[in-house]
């Protein structure tokens, strides 16, 4: 009974977490952080096809948040 009412609170503080990280600290100056760790992140993946795929579908979806500035508009950052 216990776990099932501490895990709402868990997930939501998990959700909370995440979306301070994404959305404040690492779109604030326009991506420039979140391209620096996904260079360093495919320098390091260079050997692995499978997650230099991954990596480059971050790289789409920050392309297409920045061209839709769905960050701004949406989510008044």
């Amino acid at each position: 009974m216990r776990d099932a009412r501490i895990l709402p609170i868990y997930e939501g503080t998990n959700a909370i977490q995440a979306n301070d990280l994404m959305f404040r600290k690492t779109l604030r100056d326009d991506g420039k952080s979140l391209n620096k760790i996904l260079s360093l992140i495919k320098e390091e993946t260079q050997t692995s096809e499978e997650i230099l795929k991954s990596v480059n579908k971050c790289e789409d979806v920050l392309d297409f948040i920045k061209q839709n500035k769905m960050i701004k508009n949406h989510f008044h950052v």
